[in-house]
């Protein structure tokens, strides 16, 4: 179990979607809750929500005529927030994208410091043998002492 994460930046997710042409409704959390997919114009909205292991988050729904569309568009662009977030030189991640609440809502939060380290052990390794691989052409080429 993850321990209590940092608050999620909604501005940040918030931004990001808007910058690819999705409209942020800005609804209230009550109107969220009453599942206002009715709503005339598509477009998302966030609330903060903090799930059952106490860790926050944020949780993006997509409402409107249109809302299937709006729901693949902020799955799909929350993973790429996630692959870009995740990258070593940001120190933090996104996960939990996958996870739908009420079918038209996904939640996003930062990872932990202990799921931060994982990844970065596994990415670690991932690349151990091409850096073993690249020590070993440096020595056969006399350049050792560059590494």
């Amino acid at each position: 179990m993850p321990a209590a994460g940092r608050l999620t930046r909604s501005r940040t997710i918030a931004r990001h979607l808007t910058e690819v042409g999705l409209v942020d409704l800005k609804l209230t959390e009550a109107v969220q809750r009453e599942g206002a997919r009715e709503h005339p114009v598509d477009g998302f909205s966030m609330r903060q929500h903090r799930g059952e292991d106490g860790v926050p988050a944020v949780v993006v729904g997509a409402y409107g005529p249109g809302w299937f569309p709006v729901f693949q568009r902020v799955r799909t662009e929350l993973r790429l927030i996630a692959s870009r977030l995740s990258l070593p030189h940001a120190k933090c991640a996104v996960i939990d994208t996958d996870r739908c609440l009420d079918g038209y809502e996904v939640m996003a939060r930062w990872a932990t410091g202990e799921e931060l380290r994982a990844l970065r052990q596994a990415q670690e390794a991932q690349r151990a043998p091409l850096r073993a691989r690249r020590r070993r052409q440096a020595e056969d080429a006399g350049q050792a002492g560059l590494f």
